[in-house]
């Protein structure tokens, strides 16, 4: 294929002595160029032919999805070997860019994506992703930043740059209300959960005021007699090896229907060292905080013809069953994994005092 006149098509090779080279053959003469070093040679590759061919792409379309492999995958290769991003940074961004940004944009010819294609990608992440206008924010600046770069480095004729201003911006919703359950709706759910693995899991929420992170990341070790220690958490099936907060490691008492049931469910399991996860699938992997609330919590909340709400709403009850008993405010805050003086827990409980945070006062029982 001819890219100009005189021109043949580009290819990569490799050079032991120089490294990759993008070569190709110009009237009739072996013309080469080196890559530079993080750059990946198909992208270079591409970037030399609109050279080449004075700034217009021809062979491969205005497809954005193109332009995007062309352009800006190259330029987060680029920002993550100058160290201006991290690698978490570009996992986020290509998460976004392959689940949200190509499925939507990547047909389109780059000069149709206008302001209002952009309003009706915010709308589709609202209504049919379920996003909130502080998650759907920073990924549609994501997109204006691919669509400058792509206009910039591509020279695309009779293309007009959209601009942020026509784009109306999705506002934040306002915040929900949130939900804490009483004593009664709280032990409801609780006789509505099936097995003794479900009802583990929900009463460290409820009685001992967990995440359900925390919950998750508990092993065998850290359930000594009556007392459990929170050292770790998993997120997304993932152990992070440590809590949220330096603050979140904490020892709670835990009651006696909680040790009974426990050792019930210590019966059913094939291994109890103290380094095993407690709750885990039938394969041996760490639960997911979302499985476990679709499948176990809302479940529950159906079958028990209560409120919705989540495993945090646990921690508000758990909080406000300490405060009724006009517990001392530090002590709480300890209890919940708080900074202490933080203004989180003044939502939730009223200043009392009281003695220890082990003391039989603070155990909380269903």
């Amino acid at each position: 294929m001819q890219i100009l006149g005189s021109h043949t098509e580009l290819y990569t090779h490799y050079c032991p002595s120089r490294g990759w080279q993008v070569r190709w053959t110009e009237s009739g003469k072996l013309k080469r160029r080196s890559v530079p070093k993080g750059i990946d040679p198909e992208h270079y590759k591409q970037q030399l032919r609109i050279e080449l061919h004075g700034g217009r792409i021809v062979s491969r379309g205005n497809r954005f999805d193109v332009l995007v492999e062309m352009y800006f995958s190259a330029e987060l290769e680029r920002m993550l070997a100058d160290g201006e991003i991290r690698q978490k940074r570009k996992k986020y961004i290509e998460s976004n860019l392959k689940k949200y940004i190509i499925p939507f944009f990547g047909a389109m010819q780059a000069p149709e994506i206008t302001a209002r294609e952009i309003g009706e990608f915010q709308l589709e992440l609202k209504h049919t992703h379920d996003l909130s206008g502080q998650t759907i924010a920073p990924i549609v600046s994501l997109v204006f930043r691919i669509i400058n770069l792509v206009y910039l480095k591509s020279k695309i004729a009779n293309w007009t740059l959209p601009s942020k201003e026509h784009v109306q911006t999705i506002r934040h919703s306002k915040k929900r209300e949130k939900v804490t359950p009483d004593r009664a709706e709280t032990l409801a759910v609780f006789l509505a959960l099936e097995t003794v693995r479900d009802r583990l899991i929900y009463n460290f929420a409820a009685e001992c005021g967990m995440r359900i992170s925390e919950v998750l990341g508990l092993a065998w070790g850290d359930i000594e007699r009556d007392v459990v220690s929170v050292k770790r958490s998993v997120v997304d099936g993932k152990d992070n090896q440590t809590t949220k907060t330096h603050d979140s490691q904490r020892s709670i008492r835990i009651s006696k229907s909680q040790r009974a049931l426990l050792s019930e469910y210590k019966l059913s399991c094939e291994t109890t060292d103290n380094d095993r996860y407690i709750f885990t699938t039938k394969h041996g992997r760490l639960l997911n905080s979302a499985d476990v609330l679709k499948q176990v919590l809302y479940k529950a909340q159906r079958k028990a013809g209560t409120r919705k709400w989540g495993f945090h709403a646990l921690r508000r009850f758990y909080i406000n069953e300490l405060a009724e008993r006009q517990l001392m405010k530090e002590h709480i805050q300890k209890l919940a994994g708080h900074r202490l003086g933080s203004a989180v827990t003044d939502k939730y409980y009223r200043d009392v005092r009281s003695e220890l945070v082990l003391g039989d006062a603070y155990v909380v029982e269903l």
